[in-house]
C-alpha cells in the first residue's frame, strides 16, 4: 500500500505555496538567526485631565414611599408561613417514616428508592421557606428608605423583624430535621 506516500508529499507541497491567503510555511527572520526587532517603547498613561467641578448635579431625591400595602403583604406572608409550617411538619413525618422504613434497606430497594423519594420531597418543602425570606427582605428594604425619607414605619418595622425571626428559626429547625432525615437513609 504506497499510495498513500505520493499523495502526503503533493499535500505538504501545496502548503508551501506562497500564493494565496494562507500564510508561508518558510523561516521566518527571528527563526533564521536574525535579530529580533526592537521592542516597543512602554505605553504611559496619560495623566488625566483636571475634571472641573459640576454643580449642575442635583442630589437625587427619591420621594416617598407608600407603605399602604406592607400589612397586607405581611399578613400574607404571615399566612404563607403558617401554611409552609404545616406542610414542612407533614412532610418531615412522612419523611421519618419512609427513613425508619428504610433503616435496613438495600440501597437498590423499594424501600430506600420511597425514603430517597420522600427526602426530596422534604427539601422541596423546606424551600419554601427561601421565597418568603426574600419576600420579607424587599419589605425590610422598602421600610428602610420610608424610615429614611422621615415616615414613621416603627410597627411595621416590628411585625417585619418579628416574620424574620420567625423565619429564621423555622429555617434553622428545617435544617437539623433534614439533616437527621438524610443521615437515618444515607449509604
Amino acid at each position: 500500500m504506497r499510495w498513500p506516500t505520493p499523495l502526503l508529499f503533493l499535500m505538504i507541497a501545496a502548503c508551501a505555496s506562497s500564493s494565496g491567503p494562507w500564510p508561508s510555511l518558510a523561516r521566518r527572520p527571528v527563526e533564521a538567526g536574525a535579530t529580533a526587532p526592537a521592542p516597543a517603547a512602554p505605553m504611559v498613561a496619560a495623566p488625566p485631565a483636571k475634571a472641573a467641578a459640576d454643580t449642575s448635579v442635583a442630589p437625587v431625591w427619591i420621594g416617598p414611599v407608600s407603605t399602604d400595602d406592607i400589612p397586607a403583604r405581611l399578613n400574607t406572608i404571615a399566612r404563607d408561613l403558617d401554611d409552609a409550617a404545616a406542610r414542612i411538619k407533614q412532610q418531615q413525618a412522612t419523611t421519618e417514616t419512609a427513613a425508619t422504613a428504610a433503616t435496613n434497606a438495600k440501597a437498590d430497594s423499594a424501600g430506600w428508592a420511597n425514603a430517597q423519594l420522600e427526602l426530596t420531597r422534604f427539601e422541596r418543602s423546606g424551600s419554601q421557606i427561601d421565597g418568603v425570606q426574600d419576600r420579607l427582605s424587599a419589605i425590610a428594604g422598602t421600610l428602610a428608605v420610608a424610615a429614611a425619607g422621615g415616615s414613621d414605619v416603627s410597627a411595621l418595622l416590628k411585625t417585619t423583624g418579628t416574620l424574620i425571626a420567625r423565619t429564621r428559626a423555622m429555617t434553622e429547625a428545617y435544617k437539623v430535621a433534614f439533616a437527621h432525615a438524610s443521615a437515618a437513609i444515607a449509604r
